[in-house]
């Protein structure tokens, strides 16, 4: 956040007029979010403590906007006590259904889609791979009891049997509560459900999963936007798989330069109160880029709709900063616009236009596996190109030394097993680039060869669409690091099939259906006979006199 408003600061969008905060930590607790609300409104902020000042004396608040809280069941604590003062809040986080309810949360909007589309996108899931039981497992607090209710509405209406429904105490992850959770184990184990949905905060999942890890339970889990990207994944030493739900997001443009030039101080603060990551380095890998960019989109809405409040530019503001926290809500209600390509407003409830990604966990161990299937079939694909091309040389080049070595080459179940094998065993990647490369290569060596089938220069016009599309794509595929490698190399693999089907198998097609005269060993000889004949080179003939 600080990043945000500082970077709007420095753009001098607003003329002579900055951006002020005050930050309080509430701990994800009611309480103390509470204190720290009525502490904006009254416009009183300590910056050293997160308590309401001893001094009474109220007056008129300076305080605009709130941003936050990220549970839903401290937003909507937070968001009664600003409806009274008509102060607007937007959640970065919170995705409760409740909060879209006008009624009692009038100035509440949030950069999170509301559950109510998140248990549809569920229920979607359930159907498409055709699960005809599940179970829930939720929690009593405003995120896990509400979409947990949601859940069960839809999967009665779609006629899916839910073969149980549990809802955990609200405090579970803190009470140490072992008889709900070996209950809960044992429904679990018995459970005939092909996959249990995780509707609850990460905290009481992380205890959950670990305990099924310990009872050699292996299911397939279906996880809400609270833990869908949890790193505590990655500790579970079992079999699991995972489709978790998570907002769309994107990484905030500057935002890990920044952290990795934060200054000396942050690191002592950081060592000081013994948090997991006690430096830069260790910040910039564990960057949660959805929340972070929520976070980001949040201030910018701000910003937004304050530009059209105040009428300002880099030049002058037309409106001083005198204004009603109402009307800024109100602005902040009507923006449309894009950052990093996303398109953000919102509807009468104060609900982003936005969607969801779906993840897919594949664990063996500690170890996060993806499956690309695609990436193993392409290259399947071009060790059976190379093998065809090197075949094709051997045939058609009198040169004895080049022969003679392309001979020793030509043994295609062993080209295709040890350029597939490669592959498969040290799993490098871009490795099909440089397959790609060597096909091209030899292609191009042999386009002027007498193919009657063309293969030589459709596969070389195939082979230089895929290094193309390579060269346009690796340099976006470099700059997101891990975090789309796979969908980019994905996109590649699709583009490079297509152009191997159209280049290299449709000249076959054709000559199979529409010419088929030419489909046979004398059409083939004569085709090879007249293109030396062409070029001056004498063709020995084979005639078989009849009687």
């Amino acid at each position: 956040m600080i990043f945000a408003i500082e970077e709007i600061n420095r753009s001098g969008d607003f003329h002579n007029l900055t951006l002020g905060y005050d930050i309080y930590d509430t701990c994800a607790d009611v309480s103390l979010a509470l204190q720290a609300t009525l502490q904006l409104l009254k416009n009183q902020s300590d910056t050293q403590k997160c308590l309401v000042s001893e001094n009474k004396e109220s007056f008129l608040s300076k305080t605009k906007v709130i941003i936050g809280e990220s549970a839903s069941e401290v937003s909507i604590a937070v968001a009664r006590l600003t409806a009274l003062a008509s102060l607007p809040q937007i959640s970065y986080s919170s995705t409760s259904e409740q909060l879209s309810r006008r009624s009692k949360f009038p100035t509440f909007m949030r950069t999170i889609p509301s559950d109510e589309h998140q248990t549809k996108a569920i229920a979607e899931l359930v159907t498409t791979f055709n699960w005809a039981s599940v179970a829930i497992v939720g929690s009593d607090d405003e995120y896990g009891k509400y979409g947990t209710d949601s859940l069960v509405h839809l999967f009665t209406e779609k006629g899916i049997c839910i073969d149980f429904n549990e809802i955990l105490p609200g405090d579970f992850s803190r009470s140490n509560d072992s008889s709900t959770l070996d209950n809960l184990v044992n429904l679990i184990r018995y459970s005939t459900a092909e996959a249990i949905i995780l509707f609850t905060k990460q905290s009481n999942v992380e205890i959950i999963l670990n305990e099924a890890a310990k009872n050699n339970l292996s299911r397939t889990w279906i996880a809400s936007d609270s833990w869908s990207t949890s790193s505590a994944l990655l500790q579970l030493n079992s079999t699991v798989e995972v489709f978790g739900f998570i907002s769309k997001g994107k990484p905030v443009p500057g935002f890990k330069k920044y952290v990795e030039n934060m200054t000396s101080v942050y690191n002592t603060t950081l060592k000081t109160y013994d948090v997991p990551c006690p430096n830069q380095s260790c910040l910039v890998h564990n960057i949660d880029q959805h929340e972070s960019f929520n976070i980001y989109l949040a201030v910018k809405v701000i910003a937004e709709g304050l530009r059209h409040l105040l009428k300002g530019d880099k030049q002058h503001c037309e409106r001083n900063s005198s204004f009603k926290a109402l009307e800024l809500y109100d602005e902040m209600m009507k923006v449309n616009f894009s950052v990093e390509n996303t398109s953000i407003s919102f509807d009468d409830n104060g609900d982003p236009r936005l969607g969801y990604d779906i993840m897919y966990w594949n664990m063996s161990g500690p170890s996060r596996t993806i499956e690309p299937v695609g990436d193993l079939a392409f290259c399947l694909c071009l060790s059976c190109i190379l093998a065809n091309l090197l075949q094709i040389l051997v045939g058609f080049n009198f040169n004895q030394r080049v022969a003679f070595w392309l001979k020793k080459l030509n043994q295609p179940l062993a080209v295709v097993a040890l350029v597939f094998g490669i592959q498969l065993i040290l799993w490098m990647f871009g490795y099909n680039t440089v397959v790609g490369m060597v096909c091209f290569f030899f292609a191009y060596k042999g386009r002027q060869l007498p193919d009657l089938y063309k293969n030589a220069s459709s596969i070389a016009m195939s082979m230089l669409l895929y290094l193309i599309v390579w060269a346009l794509l690796l340099p976006i595929c470099l700059k997101m690091l891990d975090n789309y490698t796979r969908v980019i190399e994905g996109a590649c693999i699709v583009i490079s099939s297509f152009s191997v089907l159209c280049f290299h198998l449709a000249p076959k097609c054709y000559i199979l259906v529409f010419k088929k005269d030419l489909n046979n060993e004398r059409a083939i000889t004569e085709y090879i006979r007249k293109h030396y004949e062409q070029r001056g080179i004498p063709v020995v003939r084979s005639d078989v006199a009849t009687s």
